[in-house]
């Protein structure tokens, strides 16, 4: 033990001479090459692995501590970013393990994007007024959802009233033949990559 003690600390010796002639010669370019490495090594992502269960997760969040660098001014960010990754990965791995719930009745099956599950349900109509409502979640992309209800307002039986998109979401009024109304709020997680479609079906149905 006492001799591979020896030639281990031996080669480290080497290894730190080495270092220091290759400095003197280069005038410090070995250093800078090094730190360089560092630098350039800082800026890789955290590799978190894939998240199937909840030891999966714990072993994630003890990878992301590890890698921490208390020198690296972009540590905290790297780290908040690798956390957010980690709970999309969960909550992914969540939506593939659901069980699409049922729409109240009578709710307009168009409205419906079926690549996807309901997550909530709820119908608080009442005489004269229909208030139904649900959630649906899908991991189709965000264009593709868009596109789906944009197609499905411009039909005939529909009258858009008012629309907006932006990079993570869109939103959609429309109001159907019977002059009831459509709300639906789409809002798409770059982590977890699902799209969650949020539709309130609502209106006067009195004479």
């Amino acid at each position: 033990m006492a001799i591979a003690m020896g030639v281990l600390f031996a080669g480290c010796g080497k290894t730190d001479n080495s270092a220091d002639t290759a400095n003197k010669e280069t005038g410090g370019n070995a250093e800078e090459s090094t730190v360089a490495q560092k630098d350039e090594e800082s800026k890789d992502d955290i590799d978190i692995g894939e998240i199937k269960d909840l030891g999966d997760y714990f072993a994630a969040q003890q990878k992301i501590g590890e890698a921490y660098d208390e020198n690296d001014p972009e540590a905290a960010a790297k780290m908040m970013e690798s956390y957010v990754q980690l709970e999309g990965q969960m909550a992914l791995d969540e939506f593939e393990k659901l069980e699409s719930l049922d729409a109240p009745s009578d709710f307009p099956s168009g409205l419906i994007y079926n690549k996807g599950k309901i997550t909530s349900s709820s119908d608080d109509s009442y005489e004269g007024y229909i208030n139904k409502n649900i959630t649906i979640e899908t991991t189709d992309s965000l264009k593709t959802v868009k596109d789906f209800y944009k197609n499905l307002f411009s039909q005939s039986t529909w009258t858009i009233t008012s629309q907006s998109s932006e990079s993570d979401g869109a939103s959609f009024e429309a109001t159907d033949a019977a002059a009831i109304d459509a709300s639906v709020s789409i809002n798409a997680d770059s982590y977890s990559k699902i799209a969650s479609i949020s539709i309130l079906y609502s209106g006067d149905i009195t004479e």
